[in-house]
């Protein structure tokens, strides 16, 4: 494969990392040029691009280029489904999951009935469609405090930070009714569960599972949370606040039935799994994330650099994993 289009997020552009702001998902300039400097090592030509409309005039006249992607734009419902829909429609080959897929686990309340489906326990919540539906808002009152409140859609922490944590119904309501104002989407009210934050890496396709690994998260060097989140503050504002170490909560059954979840995807390349972990070993997922941060310093390569990956390496593994599939497109399958 010789031409590569890369999209992404314009990364030069100040951001307001607040929980008002619906656009704090998008990687900043480190993580484009990285991925820049690795693509020019694997393709001889990289075409990058911040606009999906200027990507999908190009995909138009190169239908033989191959597409890789870190765009997250704004939150919303179809925000992560656009361009492996573009990529489907012009009958180009892509890296990472497919538009079912990727809307899926991004309708984090939706995504609890199919972790469900695998025998596996999701964080307990509701959602609320209207800050003035009483009767969605009664539901609240069937959870055990204290609770998370946090928009339906989107990663990265977008409209998460330590505020996040509510610990009575007022209170509750009030975070309801200022994210749904800021973030114009359904609100996801969850209950907070006490414990390690872990993160379980899956590299493969759905006849095979080619990588799995697991990283626990430290913030402010704790590993065991009681009212902390992993919020703006720690994943955008200041990010040396977090780290990641080895960890092995991940296994025998509950390893077998995440791999199940994520064969079950007719198109699932690469998947970072986050898990809540309590002091008696129980285990509920928190989101599936398909389009997971790749980068430096981020649970995923931070995961595979402990097993001989550098950034380089990793997403050569992930193309080719991704290429494979798709007509053996690059050489040296790993």
């Amino acid at each position: 494969m010789k031409k590569v289009l890369f999209i992404t997020d314009e990364c030069d552009l100040p951001k307001d990392y607040s929980i008002k702001s619906k656009n704090s998902e998008g990687n900043k300039a480190s993580a484009r040029n990285e991925m820049v400097n690795a693509l020019n090592n694997l393709f001889d030509y990289v075409y990058t691009t911040y606009s999906i409309s200027e990507a999908n005039k190009y995909l138009v006249n190169n239908k033989d280029t191959y597409v890789v992607t870190t765009y997250y734009g704004i939150a919303e419902a179809s925000s992560k489904s656009i361009i492996p829909a573009i990529c489907k429609a012009e009958n180009v080959n892509y890296l990472g999951a497919d538009a079912y897929a990727q809307m899926i686990c991004n309708d984090k309340y939706l995504s609890k009935s199919y972790i469900k489906k695998f025998g596996l326990n999701p964080i307990p919540g509701i959602i609320i469609y209207s800050p003035n539906n009483r009767e969605e808002l009664n539901e609240i009152q069937k959870l055990n405090y204290p609770l998370v409140v946090k928009p339906n859609f989107g990663g990265g922490s977008n409209g998460i930070a330590k505020c996040s944590v509510t610990y009575n119904f007022e209170q509750t309501i009030t975070l309801i009714e200022e994210l749904s104002n800021y973030q114009n989407m359904p609100i996801l009210v969850e209950e907070y569960i006490e414990g390690y934050e872990i993160s379980f890496i899956i590299i493969g396709n759905k006849n095979k599972i080619k990588y799995s690994g697991e990283s626990k998260l430290l913030l402010d060097k704790k590993d065991y949370f009681t009212n902390e989140v992993f919020g703006l503050e720690s994943k955008k504002i200041n990010a040396s606040q977090k780290a990641y170490v080895a960890s092995n909560f991940i296994k025998g059954e509950n390893k077998n039935k995440i791999f199940n979840l994520f064969k079950s995807f007719e198109k699932m390349e690469f998947m970072r799994v986050d898990c809540r972990v309590t002091k008696n070993q129980e285990i509920y997922v928190i989101e599936l994330s398909p389009d997971c941060y790749i980068g430096s310093n981020g649970a995923f390569q931070e995961t595979l650099k402990r097993d001989g990956y550098d950034f380089f390496e990793m997403l050569k593994f992930l193309i080719n994993n991704s290429t494979n599939n798709q007509n053996n497109l690059l050489s040296n399958d790993q």
